[in-house]
């Protein structure tokens, strides 16, 4: 039997301890976290599907044909949720709604628009409905995962496989050596100060949630303007700051969110506010999912790592788990009879 750990419980985490646990049936997979839902990175992110490679937004330094098995397995698979009994437990539905670019040169080369539905460019006339700043538009559905369901219904399922829990934090990977067969590092953030990396950087996010029910569509800009109608509530957001570390709300940050969204949506202005949330994604480039042997004097651990996604986690999380779940079996001699 093999024995494997998986660090980190945040989105990328959990889908890739799923993924090790169905695909190695004779496994014993146990997770790794000191941070858990409700309280991870993963929760407070709004969750809607739209990876994107390329341009200034969202470098990822990986090649385009991996990128889109990444973007294509995460797809389906939230996509079997919507349409599943377990979409409401499992906080994954469809959302129709509007992405819009003061620079065109800012359209990235693929937006995973290939898998969504009713896609469509905006016309001139239709493009007036926003401010005068956005130049190009483009109508689709795609998907929103809210973590604070997903997550727990990921965690269901992980435990009803058999998985095992461990609530601590790692600082070291050497106290893995002799007890694991193999470890996956799904740490975000965190591998900086547990492997060193210092290709990782963080990048500050913070939005509100607001309470606005009449809000049906989202709108998604390259101007750092962004409105997700989730379940409950609806996100307004948002700031994307790289090498900054502070989780403290910045009140300018805030002022500046408002102005952009209400300016967006003005009826915004009567929503019930919520909650402020502050959180540092991990951004690497590129994306880091390959294995690594790692030397602890006369210890070899077998490493594979998940981390490094930026603000596409929830978006990539799933295909980076299929990946790095083909990297464990590798790893561990095993072939692979995966349908996932």
């Amino acid at each position: 039997m093999a024995n494997i750990a998986v660090i980190g419980a945040g989105v990328v985490g959990l889908s890739t301890a799923i993924n090790i646990i169905e695909s190695v049936p004779d496994a014993r997979v146990t997770i790794y976290a000191d941070r858990w839902s409700p309280d991870t990175l993963s929760d407070g992110a709004a969750g809607c599907f739209g990876p994107k490679l390329g341009g200034p937004m969202y470098p990822m330094g990986i090649e385009l044909k991996r990128f889109k098995t990444w973007a294509r397995d995460s797809f389906q698979h939230y996509d079997a949720i919507a349409h599943s009994a377990e979409s409401a437990e499992a906080g994954v539905f469809p959302v129709s709604g509007y992405r819009l670019y003061c620079r065109p040169e800012n359209v990235a080369p693929y937006r995973a628009l290939e898998l969504m539905s009713n896609y469509k460019e905006l016309s001139k006339e239709e493009m007036k409905k926003f401010p005068p700043k956005y130049k190009v538009g483009f109508f689709f559905t795609t998907l929103i995962a809210e973590c604070h369901r997903y997550l727990p219904w990921l965690l269901k399922r992980f435990k009803s496989k058999g998985g095992h829990v461990v609530q601590q934090k790692m600082t070291t990977l050497k106290q893995f050596c002799g007890q694991y067969d193999l470890v996956v590092n799904c740490t975000g953030i965190g591998a900086r100060e547990l492997l060193g990396d210092t290709v990782l950087r963080p990048m500050r996010g913070q939005v509100m949630r607001v309470k606005a029910p009449w809000i049906k569509h989202y709108y998604f800009t390259d101007s750092d303007c962004y409105i997700y109608p989730c379940a409950d509530d609806v996100v307004v957001g948002g700031v994307k700051q790289y090498d900054e570390y502070s989780t403290v709300v910045n009140e300018r940050d805030k002022a500046t969110i408002l102005k952009n969204c209400l300016e967006m949506v003005p009826s915004l202005k009567d929503a019930e506010f919520k909650f402020d949330w502050v959180g540092l994604r991990p951004s690497r480039n590129p994306v880091r999912v390959e294995f690594e042997a790692i030397k602890y004097g006369d210890d070899t651990l077998k490493v594979v790592h998940n981390y490094g996604h930026g603000a596409s986690g929830i978006g990539l999380s799933w295909g980076t788990a299929v990946e790095a779940t083909h990297l464990v079996m590798k790893a561990l001699g095993k072939f692979s009879t995966s349908k996932l």
